[in-house]
Formats: structure tokens, sequence, C-alpha cells
């Protein structure tokens, strides 16, 4: 049956100029590193891109760091030294979006040249180049168990592919804008995608059939994120381990619950 998604909280945020997978990205390590949890001090400025920086990502065990640019490049940081470990070329336009494989050992990179590329991200060596979208890419992401990635477009469609052998599975179509963000669900069998039709959509990752689309903001959509297994704490009132937050450039975050 269709799964019920109530509205819990629409959370305001006029003054915040962090932008969303910018937010993600720092807080995800932050209970690796005890000592910033009173105050941050700067450790070091990561320089070598030539052009702006567009996204940045933490290796799942947090010793390393993927930064994309408009340079065209990916490169790959110590996150304990500050040393450039790899730079990684062959997009021919601006890199949108990286994600680290959950066991680290490869990277996914999404671009502008309508392109998601997977790297070893120990030897630098591209394994696969997706081609599919016909127009930018904007969002990577690996299924929880690392053999699928799912990417979001400019063309208005998140597609999926065998992360393997580079096989395209599906194209799932129902957003009028494009689409900003995507993101799997922590057990791997939904996927949501968030799109500047103001919308954000639930899919069934096997079938890709539209399991439900949340309504609510007034503004396009700039992303989206499942609430990870073991986030949720009885003591908070959040209850349900189903639940997805969006952000908006209507200067909201909504918040939604799952449960059936």
């Amino acid at each position: 049956s269709l799964v019920h998604l109530q509205l819990l909280a629409s959370l305001n945020l006029r003054d915040n100029k962090m932008g969303f997978e910018g937010y993600t990205a720092i807080t995800q390590c932050l209970g690796h590193h005890p000592h910033l949890t009173d105050f941050w001090l700067e450790k070091f400025c990561l320089e070598g891109h030539s052009q702006a920086v567009t996204c940045v990502a933490w290796s799942p065990d947090c010793t390393k760091l993927a930064s994309g640019s408009r340079d065209n490049t990916v490169k790959i940081w110590n996150s304990v030294t500050g040393e450039l470990i790899l730079t990684l070329q062959g997009h021919s336009n601006d890199v949108n979006n990286v994600a680290w494989s959950p066991d680290g050992t490869k990277l996914a990179s999404a671009s502008y040249d309508k392109t998601v590329k997977i790297w070893n991200a120990v030897t630098g060596e591209l394994i696969l180049t997706l081609e599919g979208h016909s127009y930018w890419v904007n969002s990577v992401v690996w299924s929880p168990e690392g053999t699928k990635l799912a990417s979001a477009s400019f063309d208005r469609t998140v597609k999926i592919w065998n992360a393997v052998t580079g096989e395209l599975i599906l194209t799932l179509e129902g957003h009028s804008s494009y689409v900003n963000s995507v993101v799997w669900s922590p057990e791997g069998s939904q996927l949501a995608s968030a799109s500047y039709d103001k919308t954000a959509i639930v899919w069934d990752s096997i079938s890709g059939e539209q399991v439900a689309t949340l309504k609510g903001h007034t503004d396009g959509l700039r992303g989206v994120a499942w609430m990870q297994k073991g986030d949720s704490d009885t003591e908070t009132g959040l209850g349900s381990n189903n639940m997805l937050v969006t952000a908006s450039d209507d200067k909201t975050l909504i918040v939604w619950d799952g449960a059936t």
C-alpha cells in the first residue's frame, strides 16, 4: 500500500547562508573529531583547484576528503595532513557532486558534461563513465550495499545504474522540472528525489514506481535527506525511523514522516 507521509514540521531558516549539501558534509564526521565539539578552529586550507569548489565529501572512515570543482577535476585529500593525494581528470565540464562508495574504495562524480564517472579512489583510475542523461547531472549517490548508483539531472529524471557494469537499470520520470538531489533510504528499497518543481518524490528502487509525491513547499527544492538508521531516538519524540527532510528556496525545511 502507499506510504502515508505526514507533514511534521516546517523549520524556517531565513538567515541561513550555508548550502544543504555543504552542511551535511561538514557535520557528517563531527563525532570522529571530539576536539571540535566545544569550538571550531581552522586546521588547514586545502588549495589546488583553479576554479570554484562546488562540492566536498568525507570518506567513510573520515581519513580523506574528495572535492569537485568548476575546473572539471576531482581531488582527493588527506584529511589529517591536508596533503593532496590524487587529482582525477576526465570530465569536460563542471563537477557538481562527489560520493564515496560505502567501502571507501571508489568515488563517483556527477558533472555538467552529462555524465557520471566512477573512479578507483586508491589509484585514481577511471573505472566507468555512465552516459544516458541528456542534460547536466546534479547529484549522485551510492546504494547502501554499494552495488548501484542513482543520479539526478537537469533533464528532469533520476537514473539507477549498475555500479559494477555501468548498465542503466531504470529511468525514473515524474518530475516537471530539474532534479537537484537524490538519496537512498537506509535499507535501499526506496529513493527520494528533490526537484525544482516544488516536490519530492519517493520511488520504489526496484520497480521504479512512484510511492508518494510530497507537496508542501512553495518554491523549488534544493536537497533531500533520509533519516539514517540509529538517528531516531525515542526520547526526542521523533518516533519513526522512516523520515525525510526537504530543503527549499522558500527558506524552509519540511520534515516528513513515512510511518504507515
